[in-house]
């Protein structure tokens, strides 16, 4: 009789710790389903802000070569000024007009 109640025993405690474990390994499924729509949500972020930054690199080249027309266009009519306006003291009306990408 004691054998048969220590083998009970010994399988009421088993069944409870496989029960314990089967409650353990749905919580860390359900954790892992988390972490896996968290993760996939961080990539499609980042490749967002990929995204996001390429556009603004093109952007930014864009911005800089306008920049760059705009200095050499500048440094052409400060020429032209020197040439027509600053070295007579005043502009002739001979003298001929701006280069047309200044207009």
């Amino acid at each position: 009789r004691q054998s048969r109640a220590r083998k009970r025993k010994e399988i009421e405690a088993l069944h409870e710790f496989e029960s314990t474990l089967r409650e353990s390994l749905t919580k860390a499924e359900r954790q892992v389903c988390t972490l896996q729509e968290g993760y996939a949500k961080v990539q499609q972020e980042l490749e967002e802000t990929r995204q996001a930054c390429s556009l603004l690199e093109q952007e930014h080249a864009k911005l800089r070569e306008r920049i760059t027309r705009s200095e050499y266009d500048n440094s052409r009519l400060n020429a032209w000024i020197d040439k027509h306006i600053i070295q007579n003291g005043y502009l002739l009306p001979s003298a001929p007009p701006p280069p047309s990408s200044f207009i």
